[in-house]
């Protein structure tokens, strides 16, 4: 684990928080850039101006091209990047950050506080329409002290206001660019490790190092050149051929023998990729608690894990807040590894359905692990005398049909969580009228305490408020956790250096060289 600046959620109290041990700061790299690494990404990005980005491989790009006030640890922990150091009030809601001296956009113009107060007020704006506006909801006022100090005024304390931060949504932006009309969507300029060049929609984009990046030494790489290709054993195929040299997010399935393979090598990381089952909880059957805890009884999460995932993955076993977080609390862990078929039948019974039920499980074509996963979970259903009718249609007509009109029973999803906070995990999943809740699930008792939990400080009582949370969530079952599955990157022995994050993102490879 690397060194822990700061401690999300560290009691506001402290009035003061000296930050130590920063990467040291130069003005172009103590030694030159070299080689080109040739990257397989699986989704080409949608936009690359942080405010408008909505997907997250527009975000793998941003999170390369910009940089944050702060940025996350390889455990998903906030440290420095932009701010090399600030300062907290007694109340938790004045937060004072001191900029990096020197640091320069991409076109040359220096980053000033006056860009951060922009980059801001252009979030928070609603002719913005910025999708993640919930992380700045409570960003009252943004103002230059000086031009390398700025203060962020909240309305209420915020546990995750240092994590959100460094989402790429939040990166700072050059207000002269922007202001101006530059399209930082097709052509984006920041300040972060490597520079845009050019991208073919869907087929190739191209990075190359910032030669005046602020930490000595880094890029280490003189240029990315990233392929995007869809199809998990082409890109591993891609790499076994010598076409490329990484590849990311290979399937379960080919990871095993690539690793096995003699001139190449892969990571695993247990992160924020998990997996669940969606129930429509306002119409019958499944808008009656008994029945999706029956589901959830129903699953035999470790043959998930052994079948679908080839041992790559973990079964969840309480909530969907996993088990390396802070918020974690193992008395939520309540449901079987290999399930409970008695208990799922006595429950379907108890919900007056002691004959059964029959449910259609709609499914997006498109996401093809997705669609795996459904006959599977056909047969673990079954056994519990829940008959699944399985059907599937193309993405577009699945997003219209269940997420936004709710014409479904029973479906499948997963997200990869970019903060790995636990608000990350709960807020948008469960909260009412939420767009991230297909489910149509509402409890006004589930949202005062996901509400307190986002606004508190504290993290000891952060993490209470979370085990409450989930203690309701298991009770109410407003959708199904599965499991959580590692993220496996592959890559050639040349490849030295690489280190993954739980959050997924790809900043580390500004960190990576070739060897011969």
């Amino acid at each position: 684990m690397r060194r822990r600046y700061f401690a999300l959620g560290m009691a506001p109290a402290i009035a003061s928080i000296a930050m130590v041990g920063l990467p040291t700061v130069g003005y172009g790299p103590a030694r030159a850039a070299e080689g080109t690494l040739r990257v397989g990404f699986v989704d080409g990005p949608e936009g690359l101006d942080p405010a408008y980005a909505v997907v997250g491989a527009s975000h793998q790009i941003i999170d390369l091209v910009y940089s944050g006030l702060t940025k996350l640890d390889n455990n998903a922990n906030p440290v420095p990047d932009l701010a090399e150091s600030w300062t907290a009030d007694s109340t938790g809601t004045v937060y004072t950050f001191q900029l990096r001296a020197g640091v320069k956009f991409h076109d040359g113009t220096p980053l000033t506080a006056d860009d951060v107060v922009y980059s801001f007020q252009r979030l928070k704006n609603p002719k913005t329409g910025y999708a993640y506006a919930t992380q700045v909801e409570s960003v009252a006022e943004v103002k230059a002290l000086s031009a390398s100090t700025v203060q962020f005024t909240l309305s209420k304390p915020t546990g995750p206001f240092l994590t959100f931060l460094a989402f790429p949504g939040n990166f700072i932006v050059p207000k002269h660019l922007a202001m101006s009309g530059s399209s930082l969507t097709s052509h984006p300029v920041g300040t972060g490790p490597f520079k845009f060049v050019s991208y073919s929609p869907d087929h190739e984009l191209i990075l190359e190092a910032n030669q005046n990046y602020y930490v000595s030494g880094i890029p280490r790489l003189e240029k990315l050149d990233i392929k995007y290709i869809a199809d998990d054993t082409e890109r591993a195929n891609a790499l076994l051929g010598g076409t490329i040299d990484f590849a990311s997010r290979v399937g379960a399935k080919d990871y095993d023998n690539i690793v096995a393979t003699s001139g190449l090598a892969g990571t695993e990381k247990v992160g924020g990729r998990w997996f669940w089952i969606m129930t429509q909880d306002e119409k019958p059957p499944t808008n009656n608690p008994l029945v999706r805890l029956a589901i959830s009884y129903a699953i035999d999460r470790q043959a998930m894990v052994d079948t679908l995932f080839f041992g790559h993955a973990r079964p969840i076993l309480g909530g969907p807040i996993p088990n390396w977080s802070w918020a974690y609390d193992k008395v939520t862990d309540i449901m079987p590894p290999h399930g409970d078929i008695a208990k799922a039948r006595a429950l379907l019974k108890q919900a007056g359905y002691p004959n059964g039920v029959q449910i259609t499980m709609t499914l997006g074509s498109t996401w093809q692990n997705l669609v795996e996963q459904g006959p599977l979970i056909k047969a673990m259903l079954a056994r519990a005398a829940i008959e699944v009718t399985l059907t599937s249609m193309e993405n577009p007509r699945y997003m219209d049909l269940v997420w936004s009109k709710g014409d479904y029973q029973i479906s499948n999803m997963y997200w990869l969580s970019p903060l790995a906070d636990p608000d990350d995990f709960t807020y948008l999943n469960y909260r009412c009228g939420s767009g991230m809740n297909p489910q149509k699930f509402c409890d006004p008792k589930l949202d005062a305490l996901l509400q307190q939990a986002r606004y508190t400080s504290d993290k000891t009582a952060r993490k209470a408020l979370y085990t409450q949370a989930t203690e309701l969530i298991l009770k109410e079952m407003p959708l199904v956790p599965t499991v959580t599955a590692t993220m496996l990157d592959v890559f050639s022995t040349k490849v030295k250096g690489w280190e993954p994050m739980r959050t997924g993102m790809y900043r580390n490879l500004s960190e990576v060289t070739l060897g011969g």
